[in-house]
């Protein structure tokens, strides 16, 4: 099959254009900045508030997987901007050019009554997909790790240049963290299959649950770093947030961020999906990072 990608650049990007290549698609990826073109892969030079440069990069296309999102916002790209404004162009462009097969990257927590624009932006993008008629399935992951950074660069950085580790509250809100291989897979078996995953929403977890502070200090013994831990209070660190935000000073974490860490990241159930997935455990998943 021929791929149209979006977000062909980023962490899951990176990882999933090899996948696609090795299942044997071709794959058209957009990119502001055009990168040499890989095996099976070719750039096509564009945003997403390009109409033109999203309709002649899908054009000739079998399917479209959109993966564009950010994790905070800046002066010039908002939550509701990039996803739901950008998952809008992509389905006009879709219609444009007949492409009816999407598959599309939402988040574990998006819903309607969620507490966070990222989780409601994620929701609203995803009403828009259902909405239009389109053949899609609709990805939920948790955190997602792997070589090449996901949720544990920032992790990784505070670990080797605090004088402490710090652990916001008492760090056991939990988590299922999933390997990029297994994300991957989901996608690319996804494009094998036919009835079984179109107009479905998978949410994606890997096999363990883990408590924030399991994480860092899972992290902190594969880096062989050996600190005194330090737990920080919730609202002392809600103040210093708010304090960098109204001054807009650079800070590693948003509000916004912190509330979504509170209240972790877990699937509901474990489902029985269509797809075949790796289950690698986190600290599996790191070795192969520091390998």
């Amino acid at each position: 099959m021929r791929i149209f990608l979006t977000g062909g650049t980023g962490f899951v990007g990176r990882h999933l254009r090899v996948a696609l290549h090795e299942a044997g698609h071709a794959v058209t990826a957009l990119t502001r900045h055009p990168l040499p073109d890989e095996a099976g892969l070719t750039w096509a030079k564009g945003t997403l508030d390009d109409a033109d440069a999203l309709a002649a990069g899908m054009a000739g296309c079998d399917a479209v997987v959109h993966l564009v999102g950010i994790i905070r916002e800046t002066r010039g790209a908002t939550f509701a901007q990039v996803h739901v404004g950008g998952t809008a162009q992509v389905l006009a462009a879709m219609g444009k050019t007949g492409v009816t097969r999407l598959l599309h990257m939402s988040a574990l927590g998006a819903e309607p009554e969620a507490e966070t624009e990222y989780f409601h932006t994620k929701w609203e993008a995803e009403q828009l997909v259902r909405a239009t008629g389109v053949d899609a399935t609709i990805f939920r992951p948790s955190l997602v790790f792997g070589p090449g950074a996901g949720f544990t660069e920032p992790l990784i950085h505070q670990l080797q240049s605090y004088p402490v580790i710090p652990i916001i509250g008492s760090g056991e809100y939990t988590f299922m963290p999933i390997s990029i291989h297994a994300v991957c897979a989901a996608f690319v078996q996804t494009l094998a299959l036919d009835g079984p995953t179109r107009g479905q929403a998978f949410d994606l977890c890997g096999p363990e649950v883990m408590s924030y502070a399991s994480i860092l200090l899972t992290l902190a013994n594969a880096l062989n770093v050996r600190k005194p831990v330090v737990h920080v209070p919730i609202g002392f660190m809600r103040l210093v947030i708010g304090m960098a935000e109204t001054l807009h000073l650079p800070f590693p974490i948003t509000n916004e961020q912190l509330t979504m860490l509170l209240a972790g990241s877990r699937c509901a159930r474990r489902e029985v999906l269509p797809f075949d997935l790796p289950e690698i455990s986190f600290k599996e998943g790191i070795a192969e990072m520091f390998e």
